[in-house]
């Protein structure tokens, strides 16, 4: 006799999935050249900073 499908199982079947994603499927997906520091090339580290743009004008006083 098999179970019937209720809101019970469906839920437990989308959380177990949710848990798997999020839990299980990045570690399965991560890359294991990352893992090991001595072989892999340093990675390079962008810095940037914001700067403001002389020409830009408020267009009124109480706009922000």
């Amino acid at each position: 006799m098999s179970q019937p499908h209720t809101r019970k199982t469906f839920l437990a079947k989308v959380l177990g999935a949710l848990a798997f994603t999020g839990l299980i499927a990045p570690r399965l997906l991560a890359n294991p050249a990352s893992a090991s520091g001595s072989d892999s090339a340093p990675a390079v580290k962008a810095s940037f900073s914001v700067k403001t743009d002389p020409r830009s004008v408020a267009r009124a006083d109480d706009v922000v």
